[in-house]
């Protein structure tokens, strides 16, 4: 044992003395084998570079492998009339890919609506403002919206509104669609009606998807969590929900009584409180009540669709993570199409807090998420595209609207801006002269040629009274396109009627909470 330790030793003491004879050397002349490894990658590089210029073709080579494989091919080769629509289509969608980019738009869809296709629009609107004149620019935009993107129905959140107090002429139906359209709102029944009322949820399908509609609903139990919609044919059954997760207010918020009241948090906790449910908070009851009615609606065979306001994280939070358990099997539709999470929600917020939830069965084409503020309140809407044969069972095929008539006979100002335009454009084209001339020399010429005289004179008739008709009234766009500039200045406009409104308030003597006016000039920088 003594003789192998020290041989062990021994070695140990060899090998750091070569080690430390190495270091030394390098030291010595570690000048010189720095330079000689810089030489050897000159060298090299010489020699890559050397060979490079032997194995690059030469222009004749280019050519000529190019006349082999595309001979038959030239400029003026003529484009399959298949490809050039194909073509055609992808410029369409490329551009429409880069101004949403410069407009600020996540994800894409497409601006005219494909056929089979259900579109729908999901956005919180932060208080639809029936009542207040001075954000009577919502619903407007709101309709300007469907009608840019066509949409079949509309899912909205934090409407505000306690539609019990709204007149009939007023209901959600009339101001965004007409008497056709299939809706359904919800809002907090078990306390004292009131024409405002913080939450409330949604949902109304246009006449061509309300065709389809077999049932509308809302959350049982009072308090206007959600609605949904039932559509489908007898061989596939959809439920579309619109839902509104409440968020626990601040400590402020809740030490001052008539904002803490009036939350959606705090009505929670009163009907918990009426009920006697213990200490669970408003979130858990909804989650656990929400998860409850979709495993109901699941296991009776039926497809899912959940556009909510999850005011939690939509891919980290504990909601969110059920609804993508074994039993429901739900996955975010933005990120499976765009490939890339959504963005925050919020305005003033930092994650997202608004997804779109299906199940397996759907199939979702395509999901776009705005610029903020660009819709009717403080989040992005959305407009998702889904299969309609995954939602409905049968075909939706795309119909195009005729355009407008500007001609109204059944109004003054237009039929007389008609006829004035009409009788000009005969007078100054000499249209009558004409036609005698050819009634004149009808018996000098051939059948055939005064059929052709006759038909190129009605043309030119015809012409006249399409242009009378396009000058004699005019069509009201009042369309902007989207830009950060133009939506400050807009939002600038609605704040100084804001401001005239809450002094006017003040000076009669009423009490006005300008929380949000302040917030709102923040964000448009005045």
């Amino acid at each position: 044992m003594g003789n192998g330790g020290s041989s062990s030793n021994a070695r140990k003491d060899q090998d750091a003395a070569r080690s430390q004879s190495r270091a030394g050397r390098f030291r010595s002349d570690g000048g010189c084998y720095l330079q000689q490894v810089k030489s050897w990658l000159r060298a090299f590089k010489r020699g890559t570079s050397h060979r490079n210029r032997r194995v690059r073709p030469l222009p004749a080579e280019v050519d000529a492998q190019s006349a082999r494989q595309f001979g038959q091919y030239t400029v003026d080769t003529p484009i399959s009339p298949d490809v050039a629509t194909e073509l055609a289509a992808e410029q369409v969608i490329v551009d429409r890919l880069v101004d949403e980019i410069h407009e600020g738009g996540y994800g894409f869809v497409e601006g005219c609506k494909p056929a089979d296709v259900v579109r729908f629009m999901g956005e919180n609107v932060n208080n639809l403002s029936l009542y207040d004149e001075t954000r009577g620019w919502k619903i407007p935009k709101i309709k300007e919206i469907n009608k840019r993107y066509q949409t079949d129905g509309l899912l909205l959140q934090e409407c505000g509104t306690d539609f019990r107090q709204v007149d009939p002429d007023k209901s959600l139906g009339i101001l965004l669609g007409d008497s056709d359209c299939r809706s359904v709102t919800a809002n907090n029944v078990t306390e004292p009606s009131a024409r405002t009322q913080y939450g409330r949820v949604a949902a109304l399908n246009f006449p061509r998807l309300a065709g389809f509609t077999l049932e509308t609903g809302e959350d049982n139990t009072g308090l206007g969590r959600w609605v949904y919609t039932y559509v489908g044919t007898s061989t596939r059954k959809t439920r579309i929900i619109t839902a509104y997760r409440p968020v626990k207010p601040s400590c402020s918020q809740l030490n001052r009584r008539q904002r803490g009241w009036n939350t959606v948090w705090s009505q929670h906790r009163q009907y918990i409180r009426k009920k006697g449910l213990g200490n669970i908070s408003p979130r858990a009851m909804f989650s656990r009540d929400l998860i409850r009615q979709l495993k109901l609606w699941k296991d009776a065979g039926d497809e899912i669709i959940l556009f909510m306001d999850v005011n939690d994280h939509v891919y980290k939070g504990r909601l969110p993570q059920r609804l993508g358990g074994r039993d429901l099997m739900m996955t975010e539709r933005f990120l499976t199409t765009n490939g890339f999470e959504a963005p925050n929600s919020y305005n003033w917020g930092t994650r997202p807090i608004t997804g779109c939830f299906c199940t397996q069965g759907i199939d979702c084409v395509n999901v776009y998420a705005s610029p903020h503020r660009a819709g009717a309140g403080d989040h992005c809407y959305w407009i998702m595209d889904f299969d309609a044969k995954s939602v409905l069972g049968a075909g939706y095929p795309h119909l195009v609207r005729p355009k407008g008539r500007r001609l109204k006979c059944v109004v003054k100002r237009t039929r007389v801006a008609h006829l004035r335009r009409l009788r000009k454009l005969t007078e100054r084209h000499r249209m009558y002269s004409k036609m005698k001339a050819l009634q004149d020399g009808a018996d000098s010429v051939s059948p055939w040629q005064l059929k052709i005289a006759m038909n190129k004179w009605d043309r030119e008739n015809i012409e006249h009274k399409i242009s009378a008709e396009e000058n004699c009234n005019q069509f009201k766009n009042d369309y902007i396109e989207f830009s950060p500039q133009t939506n400050i200045w807009i939002k600038r406009r609605d704040l100084y009627k804001q401001l005239r409104s809450i002094n006017a308030h003040r000076r009669s003597g009423k009490e006005v909470n300008v929380t949000h006016f302040v917030r709102s000039c923040v964000a448009s920088d005045i």
